[in-house]
């Protein structure tokens, strides 16, 4: 929810800063107006530079790490001075900002850390191997994640949670990292990169096309001043394998 994040939202221009009057109800998704009552004025050839800022909530108590926030910009001139005699394709507008993460402290899973290998095993091709390779970053502090591995689904608030396309199978995981191994449970320290493998074995019951998503990463701080957090891996496009053809 909007107002689970942000406490206010403004518009500034030239150093004015206009506030944003929701028009939508409460959700994932909110408009905001601004009503700039004719104070803001362009003469031809000027350029204007116009920003969104967000004040955002303490995230503790009202989102998760790794919740995301975008906003875009749609500019309606259709009551300005003269637009009347201008095709409105020449005085409406948009701009769309950049996805940003919301981390106060925790890990960050890049994508640009995440690749993977995928081959069919045995004489006919009748089991899949899916390696999936990622990177996890710690910031302003040490952090645990368990060597505990499960399907997405499963109700545990531990390890890595992976997601299984194409059908029925006998499906197992195993799960390994450079990190530092600490009673079967991986300690990535503040401002250190580790890498982590999942591996990924499918027999299926039906031959069929299977691919396997990184969908979860739960982590915990060494004192146990909170609760196992989740790390949603987003987007899923970017942390998934290829479909691979397995026989039966």
């Amino acid at each position: 929810s909007v107002g689970n994040v942000i406490s206010e939202i403004k518009l500034e221009i030239d150093g004015v800063s206009y506030i944003g009057e929701a028009v939508a109800a409460e959700g994932p998704s909110v408009d905001f107006v601004f009503n700039l009552d004719g104070e803001v004025i362009a003469n031809m050839h000027d350029e204007i530079d116009i920003n969104v800022i967000l004040e955002l909530k303490e995230q503790y108590g009202n989102y998760l790490n790794s919740e995301t926030i975008k906003a875009s910009v749609l500019v309606d001139m259709t009551k300005a001075e003269g637009a009347s005699n201008i095709a409105l394709e020449n005085i409406n507008g948009s701009a769309i900002g950049k996805k940003l993460l919301l981390m106060a402290e925790g890990i960050i899973i890049p994508v640009d850390g995440f690749s993977f290998e995928t081959e069919t095993l045995s004489d006919n091709d009748t089991v899949g191997e899916f390696t999936l390779e990622f990177d996890v970053t710690a910031f302003e502090n040490d952090f645990y994640i368990a060597n505990i591995v499960n399907q997405v689904g499963v109700p545990s608030t531990h390890g890595v949670k992976y997601a299984v396309e194409g059908g029925s199978a006998i499906v197992t995981a195993v799960l390994s990292s450079t990190a530092d191994d600490d009673l079967d449970t991986f300690v990535v320290h503040d401002g250190e990169t580790e890498t982590f493998t999942l591996t990924v074995i499918i027999d299926p019951h039906v031959a069929g096309q299977f691919r396997v998503t990184l969908s979860e990463v739960w982590f915990s701080n060494p004192n146990g001043e909170r609760a196992s957090e989740l790390y949603n891996v987003t987007p899923a496009t970017d942390f998934r394998t290829n479909y691979i053809a397995i026989n039966n």
